[in-house]
C-alpha cells in the first residue's frame, strides 16, 4: 500500500459515508473519464478508500500544476 502524503490545509474528519454520499460518490465516479469503465467491487474498493476532509475557507487544497496524488470530489463550497 502506498502511504498518503499529508496534504497542506486539509483535515480528515471523522465522518462516515452514508447511504446518500455513496451515491454521490458512485455517480461523481461514473461520470469521470478515468473510473468510468469500472465495475461494481472496483468501485466499492476505491470507496472504502475515499474519506471526508475539511478546508478553511479561503485554504487552497492544490495549486496547478502540483503532482497529482489524491482524488477530491467536492462536497460543497467552490474552488
Amino acid at each position: 500500500m502506498i502511504p498518503i502524503k499529508p496534504i497542506e490545509n486539509v483535515e480528515r474528519t471523522a465522518k462516515d459515508k452514508d447511504p446518500l454520499a455513496i451515491s454521490i460518490i458512485t455517480a461523481a465516479l461514473s461520470k469521470h473519464f478515468v473510473f468510468k469503465n469500472l465495475d461494481k467491487m472496483q468501485i466499492d474498493n476505491l470507496l472504502a478508500k475515499f474519506f471526508y476532509c475539511e478546508v478553511k475557507k479561503d485554504q487552497f487544497i492544490f495549486h496547478q500544476g502540483d503532482d497529482a496524488h489524491i482524488f477530491f470530489i467536492l462536497e460543497r463550497g467552490k474552488v
